[in-house]
């Protein structure tokens, strides 16, 4: 039995659904192959929808990266003539600029303030640099301090965690007792964790992904 979902590119066959979906011809070249089909594993026709959705996201990312490698950048004016990096790559800034005029056409409000505020706050914490330099080296760091803080524990913060109980509750009592002398009175931090989901919603970040930054339990393909 077939039964193919076009819009969602879901082939349901022979008891499980798949993923089916043509490489544009653009791109055959560099990918060097003309067609992708594989088994979402999965027999739910919803939650072979929800991974389809998330394939479909990282896809069209992966494609757009693919098409600036061989896109002329000057042409399009992202470089300004005269301008010197310490090499050939955008600014932070610069990439911004050029990831809303490629992905920001037809997008409302929220969509291009929300990617302006988050490189706002990355190149206000390390400065308009180019985007080569930037590594997982700042994530090295934060993980460097929380083993010397830690040293002795497998757990990050072991104060709220251990091999046998997970106390969530204390959890959240301190770090709320701990915002209020930031922010305004009745926000918690479950405000701040569907805010968070919401930003990256609205950046179209894939589900699986927001998931796993905000840990919430992912409903799909291997879950």
């Amino acid at each position: 039995m077939r039964n193919k979902n076009e819009a969602n590119h879901v082939l349901y066959r022979d008891g499980v659904y798949n993923y089916v979906r043509r490489v544009p011809y653009d791109l055959t070249f560099p990918c060097d192959v003309k067609r992708l089909c594989f088994s979402l594993k999965t027999k739910s026709a919803s939650a072979a929808v929800r991974a389809s959705k998330s394939i479909n996201q990282r896809l069209k990312d992966y494609w757009l990266g693919l098409r600036l490698q061989n896109m002329d950048i000057p042409a399009i004016q992202v470089v300004k003539s005269g301008s010197t990096h310490e090499n050939d790559t955008l600014l932070m800034s610069e990439a911004c600029e050029l990831y809303l005029r490629l992905k920001g056409v037809g997008k409302d409000k929220v969509f291009i303030r929300t990617a302006n505020r988050n490189t706002h706050y990355v190149t206000k914490l390390l400065g308009d640099r180019p985007i080569s330099s930037c590594s997982s080296n700042e994530a090295l760091w934060a993980s460097k301090r929380l083993l010397e803080a830690n040293n002795d524990s497998i757990f990050a913060f072991p104060r709220y965690c251990s091999e046998t109980v997970c106390k969530a509750n204390s959890a959240s009592g301190g770090l709320n007792k701990w915002s209020h002398q930031y922010v305004r009175n009745n926000c918690v931090i479950h405000s701040f964790r569907h805010s968070l989901r919401d930003r990256l919603r609205a950046v179209e970040c894939p589900l699986d992904i927001i998931d796993a930054i905000g840990g919430w339990k992912t409903a799909g393909v291997g879950h």
